[in-house]
């Protein structure tokens, strides 16, 4: 099994680029959508979170509302790490568990971990490769407003909480520019997929 983590900052398309994995054969663990789960499911995050962060994270069904709790910890990095620190070792739980089933039933497989905070999260043990998908500033503003319906200024402190894509760079096997075509990125993609398939990296 060869495991590749896609990161890179707001904006720059890493959903995209595993979408198109996904499209030649590669699995997809989305590690923003295992945090959702958690926080929906397991009762002793859901009361920590709220105990760290306050009720006022909660929508009218006491469910955590995750654009109120986004805007509260990108406030500044100690939030971030706070509650990374809080929900950290159950998504790499969920992690371990998910690959350990793929790598059962399909041991020469390609999976995909799709990780914002791939680096800063620590999680780089946990894969063979590592892409970097990177877009301009002024994309990145330009999808986040339209696909992500954030203001500039929430965009800027999602920015500022995670490494600059220059940083994140120096730790990548491989760079997608994701400022063309949707056509020239999942060539890119396909280029990259290939070399993994031939390389056994």
């Amino acid at each position: 099994m060869k495991i590749i983590g896609v990161t890179g900052a707001i904006a720059t398309g890493k959903s995209t680029v595993s979408e198109f994995f996904r499209k030649l054969g590669a699995y997809v663990i989305d590690l923003d959508k295992i945090v959702h789960l958690l926080l929906e499911k397991d009762l002793s995050i859901y009361k920590e979170v709220i105990s760290n962060f306050g009720k006022g994270i909660l929508d009218r069904k006491g469910r955590i509302d995750r654009r109120r709790l986004s805007k509260k910890v990108f406030v500044n990095n100690k939030e971030l790490e706070n509650l990374c620190r809080v929900i950290h070792p159950a998504v790499i739980r969920s992690l371990k568990n998910r690959l350990d089933e793929i790598g059962r039933k399909t041991p020469e497989s390609i999976v995909i971990v799709d990780a914002p905070l791939l680096i800063e999260a620590d999680l780089l043990d946990l894969v063979d490769t590592v892409i970097v998908v990177k877009a301009s500033r002024q994309n990145q503003f330009k999808r986040g407003i339209k696909k992500l319906r954030l203001s500039r200024k929430d965009i800027e402190k999602r920015m500022n909480s995670q490494i600059p894509l220059t940083e994140k760079e120096r730790f990548a096997d491989f760079i997608i520019d994701n400022d063309s075509t949707r056509s020239n990125t999942e060539v890119q993609v396909k280029r990259i997929f290939d070399i993994v398939n031939r390389r056994g990296l």
